[in-house]
């Protein structure tokens, strides 16, 4: 760029001054610097391991372990891998950790993953396990022992053969019992067993007592030979209705329980989101709506003598109780 030359008269003296005037990009115009470009949050330490009791609370301030190299102001969510043990809330940068593990008779563990998210929408997030002790409201019991002290017996003989619980009823009539309290109301609970049948006249029923007025028990009964609405039946679905007896709900066949008596078959019953569901070995036989999700507070394993029959035994190889104690406050 050519220097300027500037003439002036000061006292009747005429001179020049030259004067040289720099212009930031010259020859293009004079331009602002762009703004920087949007930079995504980033993780700056990790987030340790949490181990909490069964029922046990812990609360992270996830602030600390993502930073934001613009200086904006970040946003986070959590989401777990299984929701069944662990409830998540988050408030700001406080992220709560709620175990509800005390329906279940081990020890849980599930992934915590926590997400940064800048006004722009870029994010940054990392994992955490969560290791969640057993509990000691459901149970599984694999009658490893004589011991039977848990369950209430009435009308029967228990012993264990081959590591499997032998039922056998000892009223003619009346079903063979075995009751099992819990500490807790379980909701949306499930129970597992593995069952075996030794004689066509008898059959085995997997009970629920709610403790409720209305309906006081759901049932699973597994045996052959019961007539439902002139139909043959292999298992029924059973409710115990106010004072009444049992009525039957539903029922069907299925050639999986032909094998209760040559072998232990395993079974589901369980309530969920209203419904009674019912699988053996992994099939679903039955999806009952019920509209009424009343929790357990005993479980039963009875064995039921068909029409004049004594002495009848069904055996189980182990039960399994699970589901969710209602959360306190």
């Amino acid at each position: 760029m050519r220097p300027r030359t500037l003439k002036f008269h000061w006292l009747g003296v005429t001179g020049s001054v030259l004067l040289a005037i720099a212009l930031a990009g010259c020859g293009g115009g004079a331009t602002e610097p762009g703004p920087l470009s949007n930079r995504p949050p980033a993780v700056v330490s990790e987030m340790p391991a949490q181990a909490l009791a069964a029922d046990g609370i812990v609360t992270l301030d996830v602030s600390a372990y993502f930073r934001d190299p613009d200086g904006d102001v970040l946003t986070y969510s959590a989401t777990t891998d299984d929701s069944t043990v662990v409830k998540i809330y988050v408030f700001e940068a406080e992220v709560t950790i709620v175990a509800k593990n005390r329906g279940r008779p081990w020890v849980s563990v599930t992934t915590l993953t926590v997400r940064a998210t800048d006004p722009g929408g870029l994010y940054a997030e990392q994992g955490a396990g969560v290791t969640l002790e057993a509990g000691d409201v459901g149970f599984r019991d694999e009658f490893d022992s004589e011991d039977s002290s848990t369950w209430q017996i009435r009308h029967a003989g228990t012993e264990v053969i081959g590591g499997a619980l032998r039922l056998t009823s000892h009223v003619a009539g009346a079903p063979g019992q075995a009751n099992r309290g819990l500490k807790e109301t379980l909701i949306d609970w499930e129970i597992r067993a593995r069952i075996a049948l030794r004689q066509d006249s008898a059959a085995v029923r997997i009970v629920a007592n709610t403790g409720q007025p209305i309906v006081r028990a759901w049932a699973l009964e597994i045996g052959p030979g019961v007539l439902v609405d002139g139909n043959e039946s292999s298992y029924r679905l059973l409710g115990l209705l106010g004072p009444v007896d049992w009525q039957v709900l539903g029922a069907g066949n299925s050639a999986r329980l032909g094998k209760v008596f040559e072998d232990f078959v395993e079974v589901r019953f369980f309530q969920r989101d209203g419904r009674l569901v019912v699988t053996v070995e992994g099939e679903p036989l039955h999806d009952a709506l019920i509209e009424l999700d009343y929790g357990v507070v005993t479980v039963g394993l009875w064995v039921v003598p068909l029409g004049d029959a004594t002495g009848r035994s069904a055996l189980f190889e182990w039960v399994e109780v699970t589901g969710d104690v209602v959360l306190q406050g």
